[in-house]
Protein backbone atom coordinates (compact mmCIF):
# COMPACT_ATOMS: atom_id res chain seq x y z
CA UNK A 1 0.00 0.00 0.00
CA UNK A 2 1.56 3.32 -0.74
CA UNK A 3 1.26 5.85 1.59
CA UNK A 4 2.20 8.91 -0.47
CA UNK A 5 0.26 12.02 -1.51
CA UNK A 6 -3.03 11.97 -2.78
CA UNK A 7 -3.98 11.97 -6.20
CA UNK A 8 -4.58 15.61 -6.48
CA UNK A 9 -2.77 17.24 -4.22
CA UNK A 10 0.15 18.48 -6.46
CA UNK A 11 -2.01 19.28 -9.15
CA UNK A 12 -4.74 21.14 -6.36
CA UNK A 13 -1.63 23.26 -4.93
CA UNK A 14 -0.14 24.38 -8.53
CA UNK A 15 -3.54 25.68 -9.88
CA UNK A 16 -4.09 27.42 -6.13
CA UNK A 17 -0.43 29.17 -6.83
CA UNK A 18 -1.33 29.98 -9.79
CA UNK A 19 -4.88 31.03 -9.14
CA UNK A 20 -2.95 33.40 -6.31
CA UNK A 21 -0.39 34.47 -8.90
CA UNK A 22 -3.16 35.91 -10.97
CA UNK A 23 -6.02 37.03 -8.70
CA UNK A 24 -3.72 39.02 -6.08
CA UNK A 25 -2.12 41.20 -8.40
CA UNK A 26 -5.42 42.24 -10.05
CA UNK A 27 -6.80 42.88 -6.81
CA UNK A 28 -4.40 44.80 -5.67
CA UNK A 29 -4.72 47.60 -8.43
CA UNK A 30 -8.99 47.57 -8.30
CA UNK A 31 -8.82 48.93 -4.64
CA UNK A 32 -10.71 52.00 -3.76
CA UNK A 33 -8.91 54.86 -3.71
CA UNK A 34 -11.76 56.48 -0.84
CA UNK A 35 -13.58 55.79 2.17
CA UNK A 36 -17.58 55.53 2.01
CA UNK A 37 -19.61 58.06 4.16
CA UNK A 38 -21.59 55.60 6.98
CA UNK A 39 -24.41 55.92 4.43
CA UNK A 40 -22.61 54.39 1.57
CA UNK A 41 -21.67 51.82 4.26
CA UNK A 42 -24.94 51.12 5.12
CA UNK A 43 -26.38 50.43 1.57
CA UNK A 44 -23.08 48.66 0.68
CA UNK A 45 -23.72 45.75 3.78
CA UNK A 46 -26.96 45.73 2.71
CA UNK A 47 -26.12 44.23 -1.13
CA UNK A 48 -23.63 42.71 0.13
CA UNK A 49 -26.61 40.71 2.38
CA UNK A 50 -28.77 39.98 -0.51
CA UNK A 51 -25.66 39.09 -2.62
CA UNK A 52 -24.96 36.26 -0.06
CA UNK A 53 -28.69 35.02 0.92
CA UNK A 54 -29.54 34.69 -2.86
CA UNK A 55 -26.66 31.80 -3.40
CA UNK A 56 -27.58 30.91 -0.25
CA UNK A 57 -31.16 29.94 -0.57
CA UNK A 58 -30.26 27.81 -3.64
CA UNK A 59 -27.88 25.72 -2.19
CA UNK A 60 -30.31 24.88 0.54
CA UNK A 61 -32.99 24.05 -1.85
CA UNK A 62 -30.90 21.70 -3.85
CA UNK A 63 -29.05 20.53 -1.15
CA UNK A 64 -32.20 20.42 1.13
CA UNK A 65 -34.60 18.54 -1.17
CA UNK A 66 -31.79 15.81 -1.62
CA UNK A 67 -30.99 15.42 2.04
CA UNK A 68 -34.42 15.66 3.22
CA UNK A 69 -35.15 12.59 0.65
CA UNK A 70 -37.98 14.66 -1.76
CA UNK A 71 -35.78 14.39 -4.61
CA UNK A 72 -32.91 12.77 -6.35
CA UNK A 73 -29.68 13.93 -7.46
CA UNK A 74 -31.10 14.65 -11.08
CA UNK A 75 -34.47 15.82 -9.44
CA UNK A 76 -32.86 18.50 -7.44
CA UNK A 77 -31.18 19.88 -10.61
CA UNK A 78 -35.13 20.85 -11.62
CA UNK A 79 -35.54 22.04 -8.15
CA UNK A 80 -31.88 24.69 -8.59
CA UNK A 81 -33.02 25.98 -12.10
CA UNK A 82 -36.67 26.41 -10.38
CA UNK A 83 -35.18 27.98 -7.02
CA UNK A 84 -33.10 30.28 -9.45
CA UNK A 85 -35.67 31.03 -11.80
CA UNK A 86 -37.83 32.26 -8.82
CA UNK A 87 -35.25 34.31 -7.10
CA UNK A 88 -34.33 35.62 -10.81
CA UNK A 89 -37.91 37.20 -10.78
CA UNK A 90 -37.15 38.46 -6.94
CA UNK A 91 -33.93 39.69 -7.91
CA UNK A 92 -35.43 41.48 -11.11
CA UNK A 93 -32.71 39.99 -13.15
Amino acid sequence: MCRGLPAGAVPGRCLSGLYRCTVFPAARGNAPAAKLSAADSKGLWREALVSVSFPLLLIIAVLGSIIGGFASPTEASGVGAFAALVLGLVRGR
